[in-house]
């Protein structure tokens, strides 16, 4: 029974880091094509301005906001290979905004 639960478990914050991310992607995606100066638009700027430092700090504290900025910035086509990837926005098959 206990390895059941834990095997329902992982399996559970293993779908939680994915939307995680793709949620943090996504956020990405309305910072560089909307600016509607949300929280995450704010963060994005923050990690863009932060010193090694304090990028270590933010990244500590909104991992999945970081890893789809490390994603974004080593993305090709200015980073949009990262949106067309994950189907969102005007780079999704539908053409529109995701979420």
């Amino acid at each position: 029974m206990d390895k059941i639960l834990r095997m329902v478990e992982q399996d559970f914050w293993e779908r939680a880091m994915k939307d995680s991310y793709f949620e943090a992607v996504i956020s990405l995606y309305h910072w560089q094509h909307t600016r509607s100066n949300c929280f995450s638009d704010l963060l994005f700027d923050l990690f863009k301005k932060a010193d090694r430092s304090n990028k270590a700090k933010l990244a500590a504290a909104f991992p999945y906001h970081a890893a789809a900025l490390d994603a974004w910035d080593n993305a090709g086509d200015g980073g949009n290979d990262l949106f067309r990837r994950h189907n969102i926005g005007r780079f999704s098959e539908a053409g529109g905004a995701t979420q």
